[in-house]
């Protein structure tokens, strides 16, 4: 007897395992045929989720020992033996991978404590013994010896100086805003969502680099019903915004011959403050988790502004660690347990 069903996921492998567990069983035969692939849509807008074709079979329960002999029943226990035993040694192989690439990580992160220790212990011995007798052409000429000194390679600090460049706030001009502010506005109405964008003040206590010519604090703030819309999963419609602003807002001003600081940061009714908070939040229950479970924990992959705010909460707590893995957008945070007893 065959039971055709159809069942949709946000990709077809998690329809698979949909179908899997909802029609699946031991008297049962599931075939599955794919019958539209997956769209992603814009901003997430207009997107499908993946559609599969479920054809279930129900077995009629055979005593296959009996017509076929034990022969065949034990030459599939045995396949299935020497199955699971190359799946155990697939697993061996992984986890060993990913206890090498551990080591290696808190190798590294160790060394790179070691000199900035040394650095930090260096410093004030040549203070003292240099600050009656340095002139500014002697501190010329030792310019290069410091960049003899064992520093990251150019690689890294590339990479950390293109992260860091989120978090500088650096203020912005009149009419570097009001660019920003149409730009947003014909992009929401053109979306056909109910909001608004207006610039935002600074919040009390924050501070930002502000010149004459550029005063502005760098944000803007979306106000509307839409909102849900405009931040998308994980506020990736909110970024994804942001970097057009930011993208047409640079390319404007170096055209005009000024400079290519401009990065202003867009929220919605105050999305990043609360996502900030849930991801501290999260942060220490997965740390408490690693403690007691005595194993690394690994978090979801995440954009260099959340991982930053993970490091940046871990940073003191007891017993745990943490580095980043991974590239681009599948690039996640591992924190790693450092007390007694880890397990391996």
């Amino acid at each position: 007897m065959e039971e055709v069903y159809e069942v949709s996921a946000k990709t077809v492998a998690e329809a698979y395992a949909k179908a899997n567990e909802l029609y699946g069983g031991e008297n049962k035969e599931i075939k599955c045929e794919i019958v539209s692939e997956p769209k992603k849509g814009l901003f997430g807008i207009g997107s499908k989720d993946a559609v599969i074709k479920v054809t279930v079979t129900e077995n009629v329960g055979l005593d296959l020992g009996k017509i076929f002999g034990d022969g065949l029943l034990t030459e599939s226990k045995e396949d299935d033996k020497e199955r699971e035993g190359r799946r155990n040694d697939s697993e061996k192989k992984e986890h060993r991978k990913d206890r090498r690439h551990d080591k290696r990580d808190r190798r590294q992160n160790q060394d790179r404590g070691q000199r900035e220790r040394e650095e930090k212990a260096a410093a004030p011995e040549e203070q003292v013994r240099h600050s009656d007798s340095v002139t500014a052409g002697d501190a010329e000429k030792a310019a290069p010896a410091e960049e003899n000194k064992p520093h990251r390679t150019r690689k890294e600090s590339q990479k950390r100086e293109h992260e860091n460049r989120d978090y500088v706030k650096v203020g912005v001009s009149e009419d570097e805003m009001k660019y920003a502010l149409e730009f947003v506005n014909t992009l929401i109405a053109n979306m056909g969502l109910s909001a608004t964008a207006s610039a935002a003040s600074a919040p009390e206590g924050e501070e930002f680099t502000a010149t004459e010519e550029a005063p502005l604090y760098p944000a803007i703030e979306i106000v509307g019903d839409d909102k849900g819309i405009l931040i998308g999963h994980h506020g990736e419609t909110l970024d994804a915004i942001q970097f057009l602003v930011n993208l047409s807002a640079q390319r404007r001003t170096v055209g005009r011959g000024g400079h290519e600081g401009v990065k202003i940061k867009i929220d919605v009714e105050n999305y990043r403050a609360k996502r900030e908070e849930a991801l501290r939040i999260l942060a220490r229950k997965m740390a408490g988790r690693a403690v007691k479970y005595r194993k690394n924990v690994f978090l979801e992959p995440m954009n260099p502004y959340e991982r930053r705010i993970i490091h940046s909460e871990l940073q003191s707590y007891p017993g745990v660690s943490t580095h980043s893995v991974g590239s681009d957008k599948d690039r996640k945070i591992v924190i790693s347990y450092e007390g007694e007893g880890k397990q391996k």
